[in-house]
């Protein structure tokens, strides 16, 4: 009896690592989507320039502030006589722009407003840390299960702990 109730904990864990590691591999893979239907709406390149570097500060779920700030460029451009002043969505630290630097970007001629920055990987680097770390979740389980069912590992339970303590012979 006792044996199932652990075969059910160790299959609950095998479970729950799964699930995490679909969980974090769907947002890597939104990421990734999101990017591609960028570069795929966004056309017409012009440049723009980087005005400011708005503080993007970490708070706790408290409110406070914490170390750790980054930095989100935003963008002056204009296109078809129009100028837009825009924040990109990424942030990071240290700031990927200087302020003043002009930037190429790619932006959606049917809505001028929504754009990629092609020199900005934050969002590829978040993509493919997701996407990692959700592979890993769901792989390791499995990997280790395929090793326990076929012999070659032993789930091994501890069942009784013994201290032994090492000094001085009187």
């Amino acid at each position: 009896m006792e044996e199932q109730k652990e075969n059910q904990k160790g299959s609950l864990l095998f479970l729950i690592f799964i699930i995490v590691g679909f969980i974090f591999a769907s947002i890597g893979a939104g990421f990734a989507l999101y990017t591609q239907h960028l570069k795929k709406v966004c056309s017409e390149s012009v440049t723009a320039t980087v005005v400011e570097n708005v503080r993007i500060a970490g708070t706790t779920n408290r409110g406070h502030t914490k170390r750790g700030a980054t930095y989100a460029p935003v963008f002056a451009y204009t296109y078809n006589g129009e100028n837009y002043i825009r924040q990109s969505n990424s942030s990071s630290y240290p700031p990927k722009f200087f302020e003043g630097e002009e930037v190429e970007i790619l932006l959606n001629p049917e809505n001028p407003e929504q754009y990629y920055a092609p020199e900005d990987d934050t969002i590829k680097i978040l993509y493919i840390v997701f996407i990692s770390l959700g592979s890993f979740f769901m792989i390791f389980p499995l990997i280790l299960l395929i090793g326990i069912s076929s012999g070659k590992l032993q789930c091994v339970s501890v069942k009784e702990t013994r201290t032994y303590v090492i000094g001085k012979k009187s």
